[in-house]
């Protein structure tokens, strides 16, 4: 993917990292599909990245059903992104997402 947008790239690390839980979680795509409360053909969509038939805010929400244990830091060339899910604010929880140009925080 060296020519995709950031926002591609995104969408395809939230993928990923649904893959991931999966693997970890010795998950079949029935139970995974079970878990975020979706159908198979949309958790094969995932689990082989096919990120146009989401938009990011879908992708999103499918990890807060994951309890956000699918967010880490990425690292792309000259930005850094931290992404923090389950923040408290008013009764709800928050996802905090920061990108820093050049890896610097300042």
């Amino acid at each position: 993917m060296p020519n995709a947008s950031e926002l591609d790239k995104a969408k395809y690390d939230v993928c990923q990292s649904i893959s991931r839980y999966k693997r970890i979680n010795k998950l079949t795509p029935v139970k995974l599909a079970h878990k975020l409360g979706i159908n198979q053909t949309k958790t094969d969509d995932i689990l082989f990245g096919r990120i146009n038939e989401f938009n990011f805010e879908e992708l999103t929400a499918y990890t807060e059903k994951l309890n956000g244990e699918t967010i880490k830091q990425t690292n792309y060339p000259k930005k850094k992104v931290f992404k923090r899910e389950g923040i408290p604010y008013l009764g709800k929880k928050y996802k905090i997402v920061f990108w820093f140009e050049n890896n610097n925080p300042d």
